[in-house]
């Protein structure tokens, strides 16, 4: 249980600190930046968030399955598949105009 709980902090600092320090790198680097680094800037962070909420969420053999956190993981991965979604559309609108 006590792990669980740590993967959905850990998802949610990588939601709140990494994926702002990343689009920030991805805007201060976009003329300096192929568009396949872009997209991996911007990728990247919410889905390694959304993969430790998932994981945060899947329940344990040995123990039964708690929803206590269960809440704070589905917010994490809803959020973090909506920055994706909204990061990668951005840098593909920037690469059209």
């Amino acid at each position: 249980m006590g792990n669980r709980r740590h993967l959905v902090r850990l998802s949610v600092g990588v939601l709140v600190v990494g994926v702002p320090l990343s689009y920030l790198a991805a805007l201060g680097g976009a003329d300096r930046l192929s568009w396949l680094q872009l997209y991996l800037l911007v990728s990247i962070p919410p889905l390694v968030s959304a993969v430790l909420a998932g994981f945060a969420l899947v329940p344990s053999r040995s123990r039964p399955h708690s929803n206590r956190d269960d809440w704070l993981g589905v917010a994490v991965g809803s959020v973090s598949i909506w920055v994706l979604l909204a990061g990668v559309g951005l840098v593909g609108l920037s690469y059209l105009t």
